[in-house]
């Protein structure tokens, strides 16, 4: 005996689930890559922008940048691109004027006035007890 096609309602319903499976498969797929994205972006930058500022912004020019939900002032000083520290987490430490802007992830060198990298000094030994 020859098997019967199944019903043409059956037919649809399995076609429905069908499609229902690869636009839920769809629907995940393009979720990790926006999770992905979001991740590999969330400092707000990323090295296509990165190399975009440092291939536009002119030598010497001061522009305003912003990042994570911050206004800094940015600067172009031979060839490299610097935001002001204007932080007071940077309060205490005086010699910080600059943050080198080098790498998306926030793994800047912190440099002085003269744009030279800032080495912390030791703080001084209280004086001795009279």
């Amino acid at each position: 005996a020859a098997a019967k096609p199944p019903p043409p309602a059956a037919a649809a319903a399995v076609a429905a689930a069908g499609e229902a499976q690869r636009e839920w498969e769809r629907k995940m797929a393009l979720g990790r890559t926006i999770e992905r994205f979001l991740q590999d972006t969330a400092s707000q930058l990323t090295f296509y922008g990165l190399a975009q500022l440092y291939q536009e912004v002119p030598e010497g020019d001061l522009c305003v940048f912003f990042r994570n939900n911050h206004f800094s002032t940015m600067c172009k000083h031979q060839g490299r691109l610097y935001l002001l520290c204007t932080d007071v987490g940077y309060f205490d430490q005086p010699g910080v004027v600059w943050e080198r802007l080098s790498d998306v992830s926030g793994d800047n060198a912190h440099c002085d006035g003269g744009f030279r990298v800032y080495a912390p000094h030791a703080a001084p030994p209280p004086p001795p007890p009279p």
